[in-house]
Order: structure tokens, then sequence, then C-alpha cells
């Protein structure tokens, strides 16, 4: 029997509970579980959700399964705020004007604040950003104080630490200490500090917790299929990007800033950065794993929007050369429904030229375009074929030799003509022409680019 969402939130806090011993009404896990489904299933989020948190607590440590509930409740810049019943309970120790600012005066009696500013690192009157540190501060702030009467301090601190660990991407600092070097340090100044009674292997196996945890929470680019790995890329595309939030009215413009968005963080993201050891945990074998996979993702996910941003190119060039910008599904028909017939753009193009692939990773890159990611989307195909037609019939040379040009051209320094003359006249008088069928009320202005 499937369990509905809420009530596997509240077996999960009933479970976790259980294992750490602690004493909590049925009328408490309830209230807990109602606010994190609430604060969860913001109709905005598609990757930062509950199934990311039921992922999470499919380990059986019960302090890895209270960080996964309560690790992601605030995303300050896509659910615009704080959630309600979070705003009540962290009001008194974050400000929101121009941002998000570490109170000035918390008093010395607020010690559960004290203790997770000092875990972070953190001070009064510092300034938060959502992009290092202001949502995971903020949810270790909530969940400590919506624990508080349920658990003991260690289990806190614990929990804290988790949540900390999950600030993605951080290099070591100029001393060459990591982020989990400069956790230990401050867990052990919090301890001292505030008399916490914490032991040196108490430390240590909080921190072997929180390092566990961290690498789970971004397992996803160590997937061995990078179709899969892209699949929550897609996920973190859709929530950043609020035009891609109404299927079939984001224009070719919208849909080319989300890729280009991307297109960095794929391309610039070093994989060293993303997975962490502390004290042989994990081994070093099973790290270089991790890393490898992340890097084989990263380079394939790379290549992927960088043929699709060089296809869309030929598209916004296209649309401001015969009209202006306008919805993609307008040149490219609306998503698949069902089994329903719907006139799609690749419809009207010539047949792909074979292909043979020299590497796994050009391989894995052709499969992506032509068969697709693992799962559907609410916002865009699951394959590819129109940036699978131009992979076919541009050479890898010249689609290198394309991209500066159409970066160029999103940058509004070089004509979009003059884009379109650079490209190989066989894909663009194919695209123009199969435009045309789509594309009515610009027909005439699309056939003058057919050859």
């Amino acid at each position: 029997m499937i369990l509905s969402t809420i009530e596997k939130i509240m077996r999960l806090l009933q479970q976790a509970f259980s294992r750490l011993d602690a004493r909590v009404s049925l009328h408490a896990i309830e209230e807990l579980g109602v606010i994190v489904h609430k604060t969860m299933t913001a109709h905005v989020r598609s990757y930062h959700t509950l199934e990311h948190v039921f992922h999470l607590a499919e380990h059986p440590e019960p302090h890895h399964q209270l960080a996964a509930l309560f690790h992601d409740i605030v995303y300050y810049q896509i659910d615009r705020g704080f959630p309600p019943e979070v705003r009540r309970v962290v009001a008194p120790f974050l400000v929101e004007r121009d941002g998000v600012t570490i109170a000035a005066g918390i008093e010395p009696n607020e010690r559960l604040a004290r203790l997770t500013l000092e875990v972070f690192g953190y001070a009064p009157g510092q300034q938060l950003s959502p992009f290092s540190g202001l949502n995971e501060f903020s949810s270790a702030l909530f969940m400590n104080y919506a624990l508080r009467e349920a658990l003991d301090e260690r289990d806190l601190l614990c929990l804290t630490a988790c949540v900390e660990a999950t600030i993605p991407f951080r290099v070591k600092n100029a001393q060459k200490q990591s982020c989990f070097d400069l956790l230990e340090q401050r867990l052990c100044q919090a301890n001292r500090q505030h008399q916490c009674g914490l032991t040196a292997d108490d430390i240590e196996q909080i921190l072997m917790i929180a390092v566990n945890f961290a690498n789970h929470d971004v397992d996803s680019f160590a997937e061995p299929n990078p179709g899969t790995f892209l699949d929550s890329s897609w996920k973190v595309l859709l929530e950043s990007n609020t035009p891609l939030h109404t299927a079939g009215a984001y224009s070719i413009r919208e849909y080319r800033n989300g890729l280009q968005n991307m297109g960095k963080f794929l391309c610039h993201l070093h994989p060293e950065i993303i997975f962490h050891q502390y004290h042989g945990e994990p081994p070093d074998d099973v790290l270089s794993r991790l890393i490898g996979l992340a890097r084989r993702n990263l380079l394939i996910g790379c290549e992927y929007v960088n043929i699709k941003l060089l296809a869309i190119a030929i598209f916004e060039a296209l649309a401001e050369l015969t009209g202006g910008d306008a919805p993609l599904s307008l040149f490219m028909g609306d998503l698949t429904q069902q089994e329903l017939p719907i006139k799609r753009l690749e419809q009207f193009l010539p047949d792909d030229d074979e292909i043979s692939p020299e590497t796994d990773d050009a391989a894995a890159v052709i499969n992506l375009l032509e068969v697709g990611r693992t799962s559907e989307s609410s916002f865009d195909l699951k394959n590819s074929p129109t940036s699978f037609f131009v992979y076919t019939h541009i050479s890898e040379p010249r689609r290198a030799e394309l991209m500066p040009l159409a970066q160029a051209m999103f940058d509004g320094k070089l004509p979009p003509e003059e884009f379109l003359r650079a490209v190989d006249p066989f894909v663009v008088s194919a695209i123009a022409k199969a435009s045309a069928e789509m594309v009515f009320s610009r027909r005439e202005e699309l056939l003058r680019f057919v050859r």
C-alpha cells in the first residue's frame, strides 16, 4: 500500500526520533510533518523537492534522515523569501532588508541561535547570500528551534553540521584547509566556549555523519548514466528560470538564457570540489570513483548543452531577422502530449546523416540528443531532434568555431545575419525551410534563407 506523502514524512520523523531515543508526541510529529510538507511543496520547486528529501532519507542513520527532512526547508531565491512558518521562527535572528542580514543584537541567552552561528562561522550583522549559505543557515536555524524540545544539544549540533556541510562547491582556503577542516575547528571552538560536553570522538563522529550526508546530497553528479545526471540538471534549470515554468509560453531568448546559465555551470564546475572527504571517509578509492564519474558527467553535460545552444542560436538569429523574439513553441511546436499527433518542426527536417562516434563520451552525447535524457520534462522535450540534426551535419571542429560566434551574437556584438552566414548553408536552409512550415506568419521572410 502506498502511503501519502505527508504520512511518509511523519513516519520518517517517528523512525528517526525512535532511533535517537527521543520522546516526541504523535501530535508534535504531525505538526512537524505538516510544516515540512507545506514548505517543501512550493509549486516553483522542481529539484529541491520531497522527492530529493526521500532519496536522502533512504539512509538509515537518524541524523541523516532528520537532516534530509530539514536541510532544504529554505530556498530563499526560488520561494521568493521565507515560508511563513519559517519566518515566524527566524524573524528574531534574521533581518530582511535589502537582502538578509543576521540581527546585530542576538541575546546571550539565545544559546541555540549562537551555537548555530558558530557552527556556520557567521557573526551578528553579517549579510547572507542565497548562493553561499543563506538557505542552509536559515534551514538549520529553523530546524534547531523546531526540534529543540525533542532532541538534546549533541544531536542538534550534529544536524547543524550536516546542514552546514551541504553548502556546495567550496574550495580549500589559502592554508589548504578544506571546509571540513574548518567545520571541525568551529565545532571544537563552540564545544569549548559553550561547554557542550562533546568529546573528541563525538566531534569526529558528527563530522563522519556530516561528510556522508553532504556527499549523498550531491550524488546525482556521480550517476553512472549521464541521462539520469542531466535529469537532475534539467530540474535545476526549470527551478532556477522562472520564464520556463509556463510550458509553451517562454521565448527563444528566455530558453537560451536558461541554457546559457546551465552551460556556464556545467562547463566551469571543477569535479574535485563536489565531493568531500574527512579522516578517510569516504575511502580514497570511493572518492576517486565519485570524482571520475562527476568529471565524465560534466564533460558530457557541457557538450550536450553547447550543442543545444548552437541549435537555439540558429533559431534566435532567424527569429530576430524575421520579426523578433517569439515563443519557442511557435517555431518548434508544442511538446508531445501522450499519443496525440502534434505538428513539430523536426518532421520537416531532412534525414540525419549517419554518424559513428569515436569515443564512449561522444556516443553518450549522441544518445542524449537522439534518444533523450532518462525522464520526461514538463518544459522541454526529452530528446533533442533539432540539436541532433545540427550535431550530425556540422563537424566538431566547425562547432568549436561557431560557438564563440554564437556567444558574440548573444552578447549583441555580432549581427544575427553575420552569424547565419558563418553557419553551414545546408543547415541554415534546412532549419529555415522547416520553420517556414511552422510559422505561417513569417513564412515569406523565412524562405529568404532557403538555398
